[in-house]
């Protein structure tokens, strides 16, 4: 029964920390500016003046650095608009 165990552990931990599973990018679009991303994924500056829509499925995060590397400072959930201050950044999974 040990034998058995161990490789049904591995997959069961393979499977919680997704190992294996495949990246995609948020279906739909993220305007910034009047620029449309399609089915965005990962970081974007902000620019001025800021404008954000974000028409996907997935919530993309707001930075207060303009690398998604600073701190968390909002999110935009899908169908919102809002007016970002310049020099930010967003991420989308």
């Amino acid at each position: 029964m040990r034998r058995h165990a161990t490789p049904f552990v591995a997959l069961l931990a393979a499977g919680l920390l997704g190992i294996g599973g495949t990246a995609r990018a948020a279906c739909g679009a993220l305007i910034i500016n009047d620029a449309m991303y399609a089915n965005p994924s990962g970081c974007y500056q902000v620019g001025f003046p800021g404008e954000v829509r974000n028409d996907t499925d997935e919530i993309v995060i707001l930075f207060d650095d303009d690398r998604c590397e600073g701190m968390q400072i909002g999110v935009v959930i899908p169908g919102e608009e809002v007016v970002a201050m310049p020099g930010t950044s967003l991420y989308v999974r």
